[in-house]
């Protein structure tokens, strides 16, 4: 199908399920019989299965004193009994002289099978001493009973509607379905009908099933194991020794590769002895191999232009290990390398002592980052939380300190043996390569590696447990918070089952989250920021739908938001509910569509990525769009609310209050005493939605417009306000358009501590209504339209950024013109963003991260203009009336505000949007920034933040130069922010094995004056402070001094080669951005980037390290304990 038309039908399916919301087709008109009818072939099989083992299974068991089986009538208990004795034993058993039940006589001639029956451990009583042999048995009963007699395995849901999740069979119902020995009464919805009498045809099918005699039910919708198609432009296979291989071609962005190997191996197949040996074998990885021995791997891939780094080429998580490179394929021996590369790491690693040793000291002081700092105490706490009874209990990736330090070369070579080993891996390569020459790279690299014993999967289906309340306190930690989480299902996301399942889980997750929003919007939640409520997964056998909150009552807040989604629990679902979170779906699934032609490489791996780890979809995007359509029309308002029932019902409440300290955040007592004060309270009234934001303004004429050169088809119109509007198309992100507007001024122009107090005003006024839209309205009105927009006040520009889908760029422009012409406050917003500068305080007060970064502004600036923390005596005095003045006096006119525009739609509709939205903005008096940038502080300035004992030492070097930014000085920035990262990295990392850490960046600006800054940066042992502080000023006195060598500066040119190369929206934007500040002859596009760095000289580079390094000027600050 050609790309036109596998759009018309692909649109077409969505435009269906956009018009399904209103309709919810009945029970009755859906149901379609499944184990009612159809018996005969089940009877004719057990009668010739009877034959063949010597009994007839049937005899004496006729309806009505005749010999008729009579399939539509239901089934006695005591002709349940002679059935399963005959079919199980294949023979009548002896007679009994007495029965064990009190209602069965021992001389009735079907006796003894009941007690046969119950001698092989089944009992089929219905009481105490009782049989009740003339009765009938439900279907619902009859699951639990043949799930025990069959001893069924554990199943997914099956999603009947009319099995609830309290249903006392529930399970025995899902094991049956699962094991296709039902299909349930009904579909569309599925139904099993569990208080219907079992009649005798349906007792036959059920065993002729189960032996296999006739064929098995077909899936209900939820267990379908049928798998998800795979696109075909993606080419996958197994090689002899097993390893699993994902190919495509892809040209975006073009003269591109992504790879990835992956390892089917984490955390939780270590022992307690070896916690943390994946993840330090995932570091020594790097550490040689037998072609590339010591450093030399990451001196070859550097050399092609690879950058590497902590947390950018590798991975490791509970069931996963992920290596990942990317490489611009300019010369042909890029893409062997990589391979090559890749397949050393997989199979010829050294773990030599010397550099296992010298590891030990990067892995500990990764262990400092991870779990001593107070992110990382948090994060260890939610996870010994999240883990605690499960398979993955006490296994951190990251190990514990003991297990670190008694590691040995033997160990890592051992546990890298055992697990690194083809059947366990798979290689993903997306690229502008032809797939025959991906998979020759691939068979030539990985063919030869011995193929090893595959991995065994652990189990990890962690049964549900009950709720949980949790208290976990730091007193670094400047946020008070309620995590909620609720345990779902684990599911196969690569099943039809599954697919259906991860759209219903889509669909409540909107539902939930539209109720949310609609109640806080309407006052009824006591917390302070907007409700989320989404689905995500921890590991393979962890998921929860998960949110969290902050508020000045934390169990209020907690009872009002359980409240909410009680309410849905007790009362369900509305046709209304589900039309919103389809149209949302819709909205999104369009917006896919239209980016599908530009999915880059590193996208396109991570898809794959996922499949093999995890099963998630990976059919085309068309043909996975269409079946999200087609599931939208059939999955029903019913099976939504009873799926969500059953997931409510399983895992219980996982809450876990974190703050500073006790007094911050309820008790464990407090929490559970606010979850039991939550009730459902009456369904809600279903919110309106609006048609339309505002008028449409008359159009107003620009006063000039032409285009521009700088980029292809650039275009601009300027009109009498002032405002200009410049545009440039792009198909970089096919169905995206990307804007930015600014105009000069910012807080540099505002009253003193401005800084702080702009940012509280931009955010009471996004927290609120437009004009005469409501919030409530406004949200309604946004929900299914792919729009983004944020306002801002900088230090020297005010304006917003934001993004639409091509089909709602109108939204944006509108939002823009509303936020400058009908900015208002509401109370609630005002709430909201005074307590989000309550909680900046006290991160400053706590977090030694923003104690940094405040000593930082401080030691350069001083305390006046750059403070970005409001003070308790600025919050206190704050009103909404002083922020909306505020706000106003930066974004409720325009001077000289500039509209940059980017992105995939014509200039004839921005001609248009501009003309009606832009140009009507009212004017202001024109301004311009102040520079309140004092000169950098002469010698040397220290601060120091204190840590706590156990924590990472962090020591930042910061070093400025006045000179001009001209586009050839520009490049020299980032050869030398590039090398002087690398050159930081390799030796306080990779040589003294000090730092996980270590780097830096310089960087040119242009407003309020032109100069370049530089910071360097290192995470390091603290006991080593002294040492790593003289390295660092030894490396960059030596820079300075003598400039970088040959191979940092041809290394740092291939990296920035290919970053130069890889063109985003984003860059055009700058781009044009830059124009007022530089003129078009200065831009620095990609294209003159390029350019300048053709003509780049090492000389160059050395004076501009001369000049940020050579003298005494710098700040240093140190968090060290």
């Amino acid at each position: 199908m050609t790309r036109p038309r596998c759009r018309v039908a692909v649109l077409a399916a969505i435009a269906v399920a956009a018009s399904i919301f209103a309709y919810a087709p009945s029970a009755a008109a859906q149901t379609a019989a499944q184990d009612a009818s159809g018996h005969q072939a089940s009877i004719d099989a057990l009668d010739k299965y009877g034959y063949r083992a010597g009994v007839d299974l049937f005899a004496g068991t006729g309806c009505a004193d005749s010999d008729e089986l009579c399939p539509e009538e239901p089934i006695l208990r005591w002709e349940i009994a002679v059935w399963l004795v005959r079919t199980v034993d294949g023979a009548n058993p002896p007679a009994v002289a007495s029965s064990r039940y009190d209602d069965v006589d021992a001389s009735a001639w079907w006796a003894p099978h009941a007690e046969r029956l119950a001698d092989r451990g089944f009992d089929l009583s219905c009481g105490p001493d009782q049989l009740c042999p003339d009765e009938p048995m439900d279907r619902g009963q009859m699951a639990e009973f043949l799930a025990r007699i069959l001893n069924l395995p554990r199943a997914g849901t099956a999603a009947f509607v009319d099995v609830s999740a309290d249903h006392p069979y529930v399970d025995d119902i899902d094991r049956l379905a699962g094991a296709r020995i039902t299909a349930g009464c009904g579909t569309n919805p599925a139904r099993y009908c569990p208080d219907q009498h079992v009649t005798r045809g349906q007792m036959a099918t059920f065993l002729a099933r189960e032996l296999g005699i006739v064929e098995e039910a077909p899936p209900v919708a939820a267990q379908d194991p049928t798998p998800l198609p795979v696109d075909p432009a993606v080419t996958t296979g197994t090689l002899d020794n097993g390893l699993t291989y994902y190919l495509r071609h892809n040209d975006d962005p073009g003269k591109n590769l992504a790879v990835r190997l992956l390892v089917n191996v984490g955390s939780v197949d270590e022992t307690d002895e070896e916690a943390g040996i994946g993840h330090f074998v995932e570091h020594m990885l790097f550490n040689g191999t037998t072609d590339f021995p010591g450093l030399s791997l990451g001196v070859a891939l550097r050399e092609i232009g690879v950058e590497l780094g902590p947390d950018v080429n590798a991975s490791v998580g509970h069931d996963r290990t992920v290596y990942q490179v990317e490489v611009r394929l300019d010369e042909p021996h890029k893409a062997p390398l990589v391979f090559h590369a890749l397949s050393q790491m997989a199979s010829a690693a050294t773990f030599t002592d010397e550099a296992v040793e010298s590891e030990r000291g990067v892995v500990l002081d990764e262990y400092r980052l991870s779990v001593e700092s107070v992110n990382g105490f948090i994060t260890r706490e939610f996870d010994r939380i999240y883990t605690q009874g499960t398979p993955y209990e006490g296994r951190d990736p990251i190990g514990t300190v003991e297990t670190v330090n008694a590691m040995t070369a033997e160990d890592l070579r051992a546990f890298y043996e055992k697990w690194y080993v083809p059947g366990n891996m798979a290689v993903v390569a997306v690229g502008d390569m032809a797939v025959d020459d991906l998979k020759a790279l691939v068979e030539e690299h990985f063919g030869p590696l011995a193929p090893g014993e595959p991995r065994q999967p652990p189990s990890v289906y962690i049964p549900p447990a009950g709720s949980s309340s949790h208290v976990v306190t730091d007193p670094r930690y400047g946020v008070s918070l309620i995590s909620l989480d609720i345990p779902i299902d684990p599911h196969d996301r690569s099943t039809v089952g599954g697919d259906r399942l991860t759209t219903m889980e889509s669909l409540i997750e909107l539902m939930i989250e539209n109720r949310l929003n609609d109640a806080y919007d309407r006052g009824e939640l006591s917390q302070v920021d907007p409700p989320k409520f989404f689905s995500f997964t921890y590991n393979r056998g962890l998921r929860y739908y998960g949110t969290n909150w902050q508020g000045d009552n934390l169990d209020t807040a907690s009872t009002d938001y359980l409240s909410v989604l009680l309410t849905a629990q007790e009362h369900g679902f509305t046709d209304g509910d589900r039309g919103r979170a389809i149209r949302q779906i819709v909205s999104s699934l369009q917006l896919r569509l239209d980016r599908a032609p530009t999915i880059q490489d590193s996208q396109w791996v991570g898809r794959y990525q996922d499949h093999f780890l995890y099963g998630a979809d990976i059919d085309s995007v068309a043909g996975s769009v269409i079946r999200t359509a087609n599931l939208l029309t059939e999955i029903t308002t019913e099976e939504l609310t009873e799926h969500f029932r059953w997931q409510m019902s399983q895992g219980g409440l996982l809450a876990i209050a974190v703050g500073p300290d006790p007094s911050s955040v309820p008790t464990v007592a407090e929490l559970d005493a606010a979850w039991a004060s939550a009730a459902p309270g009456s369904p809600p009234e279903e919110v309106a939605a609006i048609n339309e934001l505002m008028d449409l303004p008359e159009p107003a004429d620009p006063v000039s417009e032409g285009s521009f050169d700088l980029f292809e088809g650039g275009y601009e119109w300027e009109f009498a306000n002032g405002a200009r509007v410049t545009f440039t198309p792009s198909d970089i992100a096919e169905g995206i358009v990307n804007l930015q507007a600014q105009s000069f001024g910012g807080w540099s122009v505002l009253e003193p501590g401005g800084r702080a107090l702009s940012a509280i005003a931009t955010n009471a006024v996004q927290g609120s209504g437009l004009g005469d839209v409501s919030r409530l309205e406004l949200n309604r009105f946004l929900e299914d339209r792919n729009v983004s927009l944020n306002a801002f006040i900088g230090e020297t520009v005010e304006g917003f950024s934001g993004a639409a889908g091509v089909d709602d760029v109108e939204t944006l422009f509108q939002l823009i013109h509303l936020l400058v012409t009908e900015p208002r406050i509401d109370d609630q917003a005002y709430a909201d963003a005074l307590h989000t500068a309550e909680t900046r305080l006290e991160l400053a007060d706590r977090d030694p991260r923003w104690q940094a970064a405040v000593a930082y502004l401080k030691a350069r600036y001083g305390d006046t203009w750059h403070r970005f923390v409001a003070s308790r005596g600025e919050i206190d005095s704050l009103t909404p009336q002083r922020l909306l003045d505020m706000y106003r006096s930066r974004l409720g006119s325009v001077d000289d505000l500039v509209v940059a525009v980017v992105g995939d739609i014509e200039a004839s509709v921005i001609e248009r949007l501009a003309q009606h939205y832009i140009g009507t903005l009212p004017a202001g008096e024109a301004d311009t920034y102040i520079d309140r940038r004092r000169p950098m502080p002469t010698g040397l300035v220290q601060r120091l933040v204190t840590v706590g004992e156990g924590e990472s030492a962090v020591l930042e070097i910061y070093h400025e130069a006045d000179l001009e930014v001209t586009p050839l000085r520009a490049v020299a920035a980032d050869v030398l922010g590039t090398a002087l990262a690398e050159r930081l990295f390799l030796v306080i990392r990779e040589e003294l094995g000090a730092s996980y850490i270590a780097g830096g960046a310089v960087d040119g600006n242009f407003a309020p004056r032109q100069y370049f800054d530089s910071g360097v940066y290192a995470t390091l042992d603290p006991t080593r402070f002294d040492e790593i502080h003289a390295t660092m000023l030894e490396i960059l006195a030596d820079v300075a001094a003598n400039g970088l060598t040959a191979a940092e500066f041809e290394q740092a040119i291939a990296i920035l080669t290919t970053d130069y190369n890889r063109e985003n929206n984003a860059h055009l934007l700058s781009a044009l951005l830059s124009r007022p500040h530089v003129g078009d002859e200065n831009v620095l596009t990609l294209a003159r980037r390029r350019l300048e760095l053709a003509n780049l000289a090492p000389e160059d580079v050395q004076a501009l390290a001369a000049a940020l390094y050579g003298g005494d000027d710098r700040i240093e600050i140190a968090r060290r304990p």
